[in-house]
């Protein structure tokens, strides 16, 4: 999964735009724990969400 499809995963999902990448942080994490990812691809997003500024608060 790209970012790009991150992105449009989440609009379908929530209906709007995120706002920050703090947003699709909390996202991936769900997704991850719901079993809709696999860790290769939570640990490939979550490192490109940290260069895109995402921290946990």
């Amino acid at each position: 999964m790209t970012i790009e499809n991150l992105i449009a995963a989440f609009i379908n999902s929530k209906l709007q735009v995120p706002k920050h990448s703090n947003v699709l942080l909390d996202f991936i994490r769900k997704e991850y724990v719901l079993g809709h990812m696999t860790i290769q691809q939570y640990y490939r997003l979550l490192k490109e969400l940290n260069k895109r500024g995402a921290f946990h608060p």
